[in-house]
């Protein structure tokens, strides 16, 4: 579970960098603070969605498949 939070705290955190590079912000300025801050939860929301998305698909596909073998019982 700690290996877990690690994960992701290194992932929303390469995210950040990502945003603040991309956009060349400067955490000085206000309006660059505000800048980061649209995108960084604007990137958050869609990595909330794309996952929740992900696994409605896997869900589905999973209950698709029929797990259990077919059994008969034949009385011969």
């Amino acid at each position: 579970m700690r290996l877990l939070f690690i994960i992701v705290v290194v992932f929303l955190f390469i995210g950040a960098y990502m945003i603040k590079t991309s956009n060349d912000l400067n955490f000085n300025d206000k309006e660059d603070i505000k800048i980061f801050s649209k995108e960084y939860f604007k990137w958050l929301f869609h990595v909330g969605k794309n996952t929740a998305d992900t696994t409605s698909m896997v869900i589905k596909e999973v209950s698709n498949h029929t797990w259990l073998p077919n059994v008969t019982n034949s009385t011969d």
